[in-house]
């Protein structure tokens, strides 16, 4: 006799092309192609300018969730897109008077960015204390451009690569996993299929890779390969990952974690069936949530990157099933989110506090706690109590918003009415919406 509980499916609410809750939330081919081409401006302007003035020429990394393979549209009206490109210069670059070195530095890459914006009628921000910002060049998005002095060996480590002159679509269509985009009838839309790597967005942006990674540990190799599991026993094959210089506009210098979250999460990724492309999916989900139901003009939201840790310290692999995957998740972050967010494995910041809000912190922990439980419950009401597909659809459009497919048809319903009373549920999120991206 079969005594498994009944539950429903809807994991295609999520997953199905081209109405799944995921598909919804991926960049169009347009907008990949946009930002491209201004990476591509952006590039060239500040490699001919920085190689005139210090005489090396800078190197570009993909930085936050284009680099992890988690980046979003907008989920509510008045967010952007996030799209971050770090400028690097080796430390041999700079005389040591970290305020002075600053002021030089940005004032050449705002010459180079201010004469490149005059020419493509786009707008050049700097009130970012932590990066230069463009807008202009594409509705609900912004392109910033962090600077970062890095230390020499893990400069020379970085392989430059030219940009390309290929048009974008011959970079999508040589990689099989991009194949096929026009014939599933959402737009274009960049597919992260089973076996799509972030690996794809660097080749597809040409940013810098490390010479010693590319040829001897691929970060998104499966543990299943004995090459990663043998190059982990070698550290003397891995690239010089280190702490890096963030050269802030008001002149301080700050030490950034952004290479080694990276590392840190690819790994992560490497670990899982499917290279992690489950994982990637579920971050995305919480970020989504959270981009719903909070709001910055309130108080400061969960960072992605606190997301991100306690995604990957909940999440449990659960095969074409990320309704399932997604509600483990979600049952797990009312408690975690009321104590400290660390991760012992993101190396050099082992003890950092990711959930730190100073004087608020108390407070802004129970929120995150108490949205986090209407979540959950919303999420597990669909799995195990709805007994209509409408439920489980109006239930997931209050916590993630109007991105969630009205289609019937995609919820497998096998819990069966015992209970009439209904879930008491607000008619929309519980806060207004955020202004977060990316």
């Amino acid at each position: 006799m079969n005594n498994e509980i009944p539950t429903n499916n809807f994991h295609r609410v999520l997953r199905n092309e081209p109405e799944g809750f995921f598909t919804q939330l991926l960049p169009t081919r347009d907008q990949l192609d946009i930002f491209k081409n201004c990476k591509d401006l952006v590039q060239e302007a500040l490699e001919i300018k920085l190689k005139e003035e210090y005489g090396t020429k800078p190197k570009f990394r993909l930085q936050g969730s284009w680099a992890y393979g988690t980046c979003n549209v907008p989920n509510r009206e008045g967010q952007e897109i996030d799209f971050d490109y770090g400028c690097y210069l080796p430390e041999k670059c700079f005389s040591g008077d970290q305020e002075s070195d600053a002021e030089v530095l940005i004032g050449h890459v705002k010459q180079s960015l201010s004469q490149l914006c005059y020419v493509e009628n786009w707008q050049l921000d700097d009130t970012n204390p932590s990066c230069l910002r463009i807008r202009g060049f594409m509705a609900d998005a912004h392109f910033d451009i962090p600077l970062y002095a890095v230390p020499d060996d893990m400069f020379n480590d970085l392989k430059d690569v030219p940009i390309s002159s290929r048009k974008n679509s011959d970079v999508v269509e040589s990689n099989e996993s991009f194949d096929g985009l026009s014939n599933r009838g959402y737009g274009g839309s960049l597919n992260f299929s089973e076996d799509t790597q972030p690996q794809d967005l660097s080749t597809f942006f040409g940013e810098s890779s490390f010479n010693r990674s590319s040829d001897t540990i691929n970060l998104s190799e499966s543990l299943e390969s004995n090459q990663f599991d043998g190059i982990q026993k070698n550290e003397s094959t891995q690239p010089s990952i280190k702490d890096i210089s963030l050269i802030r506009n008001d002149g301080k210098w700050k030490v950034s974690n952004c290479e080694r979250v990276r590392e840190w999460f690819l790994k992560e990724c490497s670990k899982l069936p499917g290279e992690g492309q489950q994982l990637r999916s579920i971050v995305r989900y919480i970020k989504a949530w959270r981009d719903y139901d909070f709001n910055p003009k309130h108080r400061k939201a969960p960072t992605s990157l606190a997301l991100m840790i306690l995604t990957v310290d909940t999440y449990e692999y659960t095969q074409q099933r990320d309704d399932k995957a997604l509600t483990q998740v979600a049952s797990m972050l009312p408690n975690r989110f009321l104590q400290d967010v660390t991760c012992k494995d993101i190396k050099d910041h082992e003890t950092e506090i990711f959930n730190d809000y100073g004087d608020n912190t108390y407070k802004y922990r129970a929120d995150d706690s108490r949205l986090a439980k209407q979540f959950y419950e919303s999420l597990e009401y669909c799995s195990t109590k709805a007994t209509v597909a409408k439920q489980c659809l109006t239930l997931l459009t209050t916590s993630l918003g109007d991105k969630i497919t009205d289609n019937e048809d995609l919820v497998s319903i096998s819990v069966k009415e015992t209970n009439p009373k209904p879930v008491q549920v607000a008619a929309a999120a519980a806060i207004l919406p955020s202004q977060i991206g990316g």
